[in-house]
């Protein structure tokens, strides 16, 4: 499957520059699109403590009737 999307979160320099190292596959043109990002994106180091405080950890895994699931 050839690839048409590419994706990265990145920051500018001190000179307010990007460099995107653009797939061979992706031809001699491409369209590019900057979005302002209005807060943080969420890292695997992070993502965990993100999940802890949602309601699911709370409640679901939290209910005694789920430690059924401990006993396989």
């Amino acid at each position: 499957m050839r690839q048409t999307v590419l994706r990265q979160i990145a920051r500018p320099d001190e000179h307010h520059q990007l460099h995107i190292d653009v797939p061979v596959e992706f031809g001699t043109q491409v369209e590019v699109i900057v979005l302002r990002i209005e807060e943080d994106i969420p890292t695997a180091a992070n993502t965990t403590v993100l999940q802890a405080k949602g309601g699911f950890v709370h409640q679901v895994l939290a209910d005694p009737a789920e430690d059924v699931w401990n006993d396989l």
